[in-house]
């Protein structure tokens, strides 16, 4: 998949021209690119090493765990988003998990 064709790149380009070392910069992310089994967490509330991804295909979503043991979805990622990165920013213990 060429750059300007990544989803991380396209979503950036509709809100600002992406000069070359900008497309170079999101070219790297991509390289670093890992793949993950249906139903893996990502990261899990509690975490002291949380991790934040750039979604490249497929889908995840955020969920927070009630206290009866049930799962709330707080949030659907589609390629292009940032999984985890929620909880990095806020500290906030929410669950990703791709599907």
């Amino acid at each position: 998949m060429s750059i300007p064709q990544r989803p991380l790149t396209r979503k950036l380009s509709f809100f600002v021209a992406l000069a070359d070392n900008d497309l170079e910069t999101l070219a790297r992310f991509h390289r670093l690119r890992r793949t993950f089994q249906l139903g893996h967490e990502l990261t899990h509330e509690g975490q002291a090493n949380a991790s934040a991804f750039i979604l490249a295909e497929g889908w995840a979503c955020s969920y927070k765990m009630l206290p009866d043991g049930a799962r709330q979805i707080v949030d659907f990622q589609i390629p292009g988003d940032f999984p985890g990165l929620r909880s990095i920013l806020f500290r906030t213990p929410i669950t990703a998990s791709k599907r």
